[in-house]
């Protein structure tokens, strides 16, 4: 994840990198990290200026994936825990459109009456 590539705003302005001046970001192999970047773009319709919460459940998706499969981690994330809660998190943060949905959704859940 390259910080130097992103967005901010505070008050009327706005500053943001257009990604599409950067091509190989979106040519890149070899790591999950380019799919998130070609996922971005898909997601903005490549409009950097615009903000776009769901840019935020990718990166977040993308970091719990690579602290996930990291090695002496890796054994204590096999847990029930782990199993039985982050794993369906990580597989289900597609389904929300910010990562503020996602975080409310996993720690206040719907109740089910």
């Amino acid at each position: 994840m390259n910080l130097h590539m992103n967005y901010t705003h505070t008050g009327e302005c706005v500053s943001y990198n257009d990604l599409n001046a950067i091509r190989w970001v979106f040519k890149g192999k070899g790591d999950i990290q380019f799919n998130v970047y070609r996922d971005m773009r898909n997601a903005t319709n490549a409009n950097w200026k615009t903000f776009n919460p769901y840019t935020n459940v990718l990166w977040l998706k993308y970091l719990m994936t690579k602290i996930s499969m990291k090695g002496r981690l890796k054994k204590k994330l096999s847990s029930k825990l782990f199993k039985s809660k982050i794993t369906p998190y990580i597989n289900g943060l597609k389904n929300y459109g910010s990562a503020r949905d996602s975080f409310i959704h996993f720690f206040y859940p719907p109740s089910s009456s």
